[in-house]
């Protein structure tokens, strides 16, 4: 081999290494800042489940909740060493299980399909609960004797047998969200006193207490009860009035007519 061959080709290896070495340069330096994305990091992240669809899966679990407490309860009604008044209580906790279930169903009903919920629907497409004659003292004696019996505020119930016409379990709503007031208005040493009369138009029950008047108090859940409460009144075609109590506090009148309207009643969360 000649000098100028050796010196050509040490020039084409000299080159060829250069031209390497630039390829691997490129290669690591394309590894360093662009590294290989994992699968991980590229997985679509999943989808939410539909409003309505966990609204289902939590009232499936609140009714077996439910369920287990009204056994509990009624276990512990059975027991011959827990005393009359516990007794008592035992039975209020498996009579406002009941309730509670009732109020369970109503809500599994405002949701129509898997994938939509009915407070996206108009006020007229809404299930109401449905209207019938009830006995009104026997649904306030029931309220009465469960918060009575959880509390040491002193409740006088007086009332006649009284028919009227409205759900059942908007009744024991209203009558839960209204009582549950005053006693919280009246405060431990308190007085409450729920008289239920009728006339020719209109079964009444007045709930009073000794508080210091509605607005008067600390702030809570009684503009949100009382608000639950005109909404189911008006419902049936009944009334809720907020006055003076003749105990010194809050006085509500609650007012269910005694027969079916003659017109329809309004749609549940309407404006009367």
């Amino acid at each position: 081999m000649t000098t100028g061959e050796a010196m050509s080709v040490n020039g084409k290896g000299r080159q060829n290494s250069a031209d390497r070495r630039a390829a691997g340069g490129r290669g690591r330096s394309s590894v360093d800042v662009r590294p290989r994305a994992s699968s991980e990091s590229v997985r679509p992240s999943p989808e939410p489940p539909p409003a309505a669809l966990v609204c289902r899966q939590i009232s499936h679990d609140i009714r077996h909740g439910l369920s287990t407490i009204s056994l509990l309860a009624t276990m512990l009604n059975a027991a011959p060493e827990i005393g009359d008044q516990n007794r008592a209580r035992a039975r209020s906790i498996v009579n406002e299980v009941r309730w509670l279930e009732q109020l369970q169903r109503a809500y599994d009903g405002w949701l129509l399909e898997p994938s939509e919920a009915v407070w996206c629907l108009p006020p007229e497409n809404i299930r109401s609960e449905p209207l019938e004659n009830i006995r009104l003292d026997l649904i306030a004696a029931e309220v009465v004797e469960a918060i009575g019996l959880s509390g040491t505020v002193r409740i006088d119930l007086r009332a006649e047998a009284v028919t009227a016409y409205a759900s059942r379990l908007a009744v024991w709503r209203v009558l839960s969200n209204v009582l549950g007031n005053a006693v919280r208005a009246a405060g431990p040493s308190g007085a409450v006193g729920v008289h239920i009369t009728v006339g020719s138009r209109w079964a009444v029950a007045d709930i009073d207490d000794n508080g210091p008047g509605f607005g008067a108090g600390p702030p809570g859940l009684e503009a949100l009860g009382l608000s639950i409460a005109r909404e189911l009144a008006a419902e049936w075609g009944g009334g809720l009035e907020v006055g003076r109590s003749r105990l010194g506090g809050s006085r509500v009148r609650l007012r269910i007519p005694v027969r079916a309207p003659l017109r329809p009643p309004l749609a549940y969360g309407r404006a009367a």
